[in-house]
């Protein structure tokens, strides 16, 4: 039972390492998608944007994992993802990619709200650390994803080629998964209770929010940021961003063995004023070195909180968690979708300095909405 458990476990790392490459599929495709339709930058954006929109209807697809098995779903929702990425490599105007997008992230918001509970399922007695420990193996993929799609590119000369081989390597992955059983099959009694819509699920709603709007911000706006305003080089800005990735993938696998032990809501509340704190003071900071400092600090800072934010609400809505994570899910989404327009805007506005606050203001805002929480 046990070495099945972990075979499971470790097919979800997988899953979670081929979903890393899979999200970052544009950003090396984007200039060859332009020229082959013709399209500006913009309306590349946001044909690739109806990713998180179509995510956002996690709120509809996540109560399955506490009908169908979270596991299950998990399984089921890679499948249709890793289908729906292989026909977008078929994709033959903008507009056919917009609607893949668009089912695509209908998938991968399912898989968001199924995931950490089939992880959470599957380890109930170290559930904070499996589900972080697993995170690591998201930050490779996303980590190598960029490049590795680069050189898959460049060898066959076609931006489609990437979406079709990490499509069909997702869904032979996945076929064979379905011949590992679950130790445990978890079914619920769904129980659609007026607790949800207390002040608890809004608290866990905003800080799901704002989690993505942080990530999002640093992902589509840091680099840009330290160029505008002579921090670094361009190269040296993608470094920089590299190194808050690659922290906070570190930061997972080592709270992982610690977070057992602490309490969830004060950790969460710790993290996110340094991040803060940290994020404030990186406005000051100049050069390479100093900003891959300041900003790995703020990598760590950010590392955990996603899978605490997701914890806490497994604890706390144990008869119905997938229906609630989906509806954090389509939230952050959401958050996902608003946070590049929105530092642009400001920015636009004021300044990169100003714009770039939106990132620790997003962190201090979470630690003050979790200090109301109730977590008894």
């Amino acid at each position: 039972m046990a070495s099945n458990r972990t075979l499971i476990w470790l097919s979800l790392s997988a899953d979670l390492f081929l979903w890393g490459i899979v999200s970052n599929l544009f950003g090396p495709s984007s200039l060859r998608i332009m020229d082959e339709f013709k399209i500006d930058f913009a309306l590349a954006g946001i044909a690739v944007s109806a990713l998180s929109f179509g995510g956002m209807f996690s709120a509809y697809t996540g109560k399955f994992a506490d009908t169908y098995g979270s596991l299950y779903v998990t399984r089921l929702s890679l499948l249709f993802m890793g289908l729906l990425t292989a026909l977008t490599g078929l994709s033959d105007s903008v507009y056919s990619l917009f609607l893949l997008s668009f089912l695509t992230g209908i998938s991968i918001g399912t898989f968001q709200a199924s995931f950490s509970q089939a992880v959470m399922d599957l380890y109930p007695e170290a559930k904070i650390k499996m589900l972080t420990l697993t995170q690591v193996f998201f930050g490779v993929g996303a980590t190598i994803g960029p490049i590795a799609t680069a050189i898959i590119i460049s060898s066959f000369d076609s931006w489609r080629s990437g979406y079709l081989l990490y499509g069909i390597i997702l869904n032979i992955l996945v076929i064979l998964q379905f011949s590992l059983k679950s130790p445990s099959t978890v079914r619920r009694t769904i129980d659609y209770g007026r607790e949800e819509y207390g002040t608890s699920f809004l608290i866990l709603l905003g800080g799901m929010l704002l989690i993505f709007i942080w990530g999002a911000g640093v992902n589509s706006w840091l680099p840009t940021y330290i160029v505008s305003t002579g921090k670094a080089s361009y190269l040296e800005a993608s470094a920089i961003l590299s190194c808050f990735w690659g922290a906070v993938t570190v930061m997972r696998g080592v709270t992982g063995k610690i977070t057992e032990k602490v309490d969830e809501k004060r950790m969460l509340i710790w993290l996110t004023i340094l991040g803060f704190v940290i994020g404030v003071l990186s406005l000051s900071v100049n050069g390479f070195i100093l900003n891959a400092i300041v900003w790995s600090v703020i990598g760590l800072s950010f590392a955990p909180v996603y899978p605490l934010i997701i914890a806490i609400t497994y604890n706390k809505y144990r008869r119905n968690p997938g229906r609630v994570i989906g509806r954090l899910v389509a939230i952050g989404n959401a958050g996902a979708l608003i946070s590049a327009p929105l530092i642009g805007e400001i920015n636009s506005i004021t300044n990169p300095y100003v714009a770039t606050l939106i990132i620790p203001i997003s962190s201090l805002t979470i630690a003050i909405l979790f200090l109301k929480l109730k977590t008894d």
